[in-house]
């Protein structure tokens, strides 16, 4: 697979992007946790619908690196975050509760990626964090912004907090499912119809 050095600028259908998101979000079982992760979607800044999953182009697989590729992205990230659940389900080390909060965590888990923010200041899944907490549409869901929060792992704002070092499950899921979503080698268009003209201009 080539390098893609730069940003590539192709139409994705805006409208489809979120109805697909929409889709991924009817997965998740609890009916509460379901209608907060819709609240949270409408109230999403614009550019999480509009924006690549890399500014820079360096890092995601080509087709995360468009415009409208942080949803891809992150529809990629909850797939992947599903057969890691269903695996440790499998085994009995995670219930219904905890899927369904890995599912919403790893769906809203870069809400704030596309933030103008200083870096050394506060990483993007600290601006997640406090996005999440200020959004005033009821609940706590403090394990859902955990994910979000670290999703980042030893590279989260805070990696001398144990949260970081010593992750609940789902935070752990969270991680590596986007950590694997996020690799070159790991190509792949979620059920989103993208024309090959897109295709080529991407790979």
């Amino acid at each position: 697979m080539p390098e893609v050095d730069e940003r590539k600028t192709v139409e994705l259908d805006n409208e489809e992007l979120k109805a697909k998101f929409s889709e991924e979000v009817e997965d998740i079982e609890s009916e509460e946790i379901r209608e907060y992760v819709e609240k949270v979607s409408e109230n999403a800044p614009k550019e999480f619908w509009e924006s690549p999953a890399s500014s820079s182009g360096k890092y995601h697989p080509p087709e995360d690196n468009v415009d409208g590729g942080l949803v891809i992205h992150s529809i990629k990230c909850k797939r992947i975050a599903e057969k890691l659940v269903e695996h440790e389900m499998d085994h009995g080390r995670l219930n219904e509760d905890d899927k369904d909060v890995i599912m919403a965590g790893s769906l809203l888990h870069d809400i704030k990626q596309t933030e103008d923010i200083d870096e050394k200041e506060i990483g993007h899944g600290e601006a997640g964090y406090r996005f999440l907490d200020e959004l005033d549409i009821g609940g706590k869901y403090e394990d859902i912004k955990k994910c979000v929060r670290y999703h980042m792992g030893k590279y989260s704002e805070k990696p001398e907090d144990e949260e970081v070092q010593d992750p609940s499950k789902p935070v752990e899921i969270v991680q590596y499912a986007d950590r694997v979503a996020s690799s070159k080698e790991i190509s792949f268009l979620p059920d989103i119809d993208v024309s090959k003209e897109l295709i080529k201009s991407v790979y």
